[in-house]
C-alpha cells in the first residue's frame, strides 16, 4: 500500500535554511536536508493532547450558546508582517511567496531562541502557514504543505492554533484517501471545545472525512440541516454549507439544499462567485442539481445590481464634471451639493467592485 503524503506514520517537516522537504525521525536526532545539506538538530516528535485534562463541566445547550456569541470574529494578519503578505492569500504569486518564505524562516529561527516575543512569533507561524496551505495546496506541493504543516504543530503552544493546523493536516490526509492518518492527526484534538475556531475546524474536518466515505447522514449531524443551525466560524460559512447542501442533496431532499445555499448568500451577503470558486476546486463533485440553479439565480440579481451601480456612478461622475465646469465661484450649487457627488462616487466605486458578476 503506498503511503500517503500525509500519512501519520511518518514525519515530515521543512528544513529552517532553505525552507526544503525534511524527512526527520520520529525519535529525534539529527536530520540532513538534501536540498542544502544542512543538519537540524530535532528533538523527538510529541503529540500534546489538546483537551484539556480538567474543565468545569458544561451542557452542550450551554457550550452552543458559548460558541455562538463568538461568532462574527474574524482572525486578522499580525501587524508585524510587512502589507504584502497582509494581504496576500495564498494566490499565484512567487514574488509574495518568496517574501512569506523568508518571513517564515526567520520567525521559526525567534521561535527556537526563545524569549519573550514567542506570541507574536507564533501569531505570524500561525497566519503565514494557513496562507502557503493555500498557495502550496493549489500547487499541488503536498511535501512542502505537509512539511509546513507539521512544523507549526511542533513549534505553536496556543490550543486553537495547534487544532486548527492538525485539522488542517486531516482534511488533507482524508482528501488523499487516508482515513486512518485523518483520524489519527484528529486524535488529538478537543472535540467539545468553547472556542468557536477549534470547534469549527473539528467538526468540518470530520464532516469532510464523512463526505468523502459517503456517510451524508454524519455529515447532517455534524453540520447540521440548515445555515446556521450550528455555529459556525465566519470563514467557514461557505466551504461548510456547499458541504451540507452536498449532503442534503445526496440524501434526495434537493430543495434543502437549494434553500441552504440561497440562506447562506442572503445571510453573509456573499458574492456568488465565492461558492462558485469552492464548487470548481472542490476534487469531489459538490451539489451537481442545487448549485448551478442557485448560482444562475443570485447571478441575474449581481449582474443587474453591478449595472445599476455602474449608471449611477457614471451618472454622478458626469454631474460633477458638469458642475465643475460651469458653475460659478461661490455659486451655492456646485459648492453645496455638487460636493455631495463625491462620496457617491466613492461608494459607488466599492459597490461596483463587490458586485461584479
Amino acid at each position: 500500500m503506498t503511503v500517503s503524503p500525509f500519512s501519520h506514520k511518518v514525519r515530515l517537516l521543512l528544513c529552517g535554511n532553505c525552507a526544503g522537504p525534511l524527512p526527520a525521525p520520529n525519535e529525534g536526532g539529527i536530520a540532513t536536508c538534501e536540498f542544502c545539506d544542512t543538519k537540524s538538530v530535532l528533538d523527538p516528535r510529541e503529540e500534546i493532547p489538546i483537551t484539556p485534562a480538567e474543565r468545569p463541566p458544561i451542557t452542550e445547550q450551554d457550550r452552543l450558546l458559548k460558541l455562538r456569541g463568538q461568532d462574527g470574529k474574524n482572525v486578522t494578519p499580525p501587524s508585524e508582517l510587512p502589507f504584502a503578505l497582509m494581504v496576500w492569500h495564498g494566490e499565484d504569486n512567487p514574488k509574495r511567496a518568496k517574501l512569506g518564505i523568508e518571513w517564515w524562516k526567520k520567525t521559526i529561527a525567534g521561535i527556537k531562541e526563545g524569549g519573550s516575543d514567542a506570541d507574536k512569533h507564533e501569531r505570524v507561524i500561525y497566519w503565514l502557514t494557513l496562507t502557503f496551505t493555500n498557495y502550496y495546496g493549489s500547487r499541488k506541493e503536498w511535501d512542502r504543505l505537509r512539511g509546513m504543516l507539521e512544523t507549526s504543530v511542533e513549534v505553536c503552544r496556543v490550543p486553537a492554533n495547534l487544532q486548527v493546523l492538525r485539522c488542517y493536516l486531516a482534511r488533507f490526509a482524508a482528501r488523499m484517501g487516508d482515513f486512518e492518518a485523518a483520524h489519527e492527526w484528529l486524535a488529538a484534538c478537543d472535540p467539545r471545545s468553547e472556542d468557536l475556531r477549534m470547534d469549527s475546524a473539528w467538526r468540518y474536518s470530520n464532516a469532510l472525512i464523512a463526505q468523502y466515505q459517503s456517510q451524508f447522514s454524519r455529515v447532517l449531524e455534524l453540520l447540521g440541516k440548515k445555515f446556521d443551525e450550528v455555529p459556525i466560524a465566519q470563514e467557514l460559512d461557505f466551504t461548510v454549507s456547499m458541504v451540507r447542501a452536498n449532503a442534503l442533496e445526496r440524501m434526495d431532499d434537493l430543495e434543502g439544499a437549494k434553500q441552504v445555499l440561497r440562506d447562506t448568500l442572503a445571510s453573509t451577503r456573499g458574492q456568488p462567485r465565492l461558492l462558485k470558486e469552492i464548487a470548481e476546486q472542490s476534487h469531489t463533485k459538490l451539489c451537481p442539481q442545487a448549485w448551478p440553479v442557485v448560482y444562475a439565480e443570485a447571478q441575474r440579481g449581481w449582474v443587474i445590481r453591478y449595472w445599476v451601480m455602474t449608471a449611477v456612478w457614471l451618472g454622478a461622475a458626469n454631474y460633477f464634471a458638469l458642475d465643475w465646469i460651469l458653475g460659478e465661484d461661490g455659486d451655492g450649487w456646485s459648492i453645496g451639493l455638487g460636493w455631495l457627488v463625491i462620496p457617491v462616487l466613492a461608494v459607488g466605486w466599492v459597490l461596483r467592485a463587490r458586485w461584479r458578476p
